[in-house]
């Protein structure tokens, strides 16, 4: 059953308003988790490298990861603070 909120008071509205952008935001929140979820569950061949500690970016830190092929280094990814790179192998 569908009521009219125009009827309600501002206040209530507006609270309602909140109510429903906060419960989209969760919704999209555990999109995300599910996914990663799937991601790192079930896979045992699949490791995470965090990021640098916060004190590396006091000093303009980060890490620069490479890869080395025949014809040298070449770079792959900058990490910083908070951020995780999953590293996996298909099975």
């Amino acid at each position: 059953m569908k009521h009219d909120e125009s009827k309600l008071p501002v206040w209530v509205q507006n609270k309602i308003k909140r109510l429903q952008q906060k419960n989209r935001e969760q919704n999209e929140e555990m999109k995300r988790l599910r996914q990663a979820h799937e991601i790192l569950f079930g896979r045992k061949n699949w490791f995470p490298i965090p990021g640098p500690p916060d004190l590396a970016l006091t000093q303009g830190g980060c890490f620069r990861l490479f890869y080395l092929s025949n014809d040298g280094a070449h770079p792959a990814c900058s990490l910083y603070t908070g951020d995780v790179l999953l590293i996996g192998r298909a099975e």
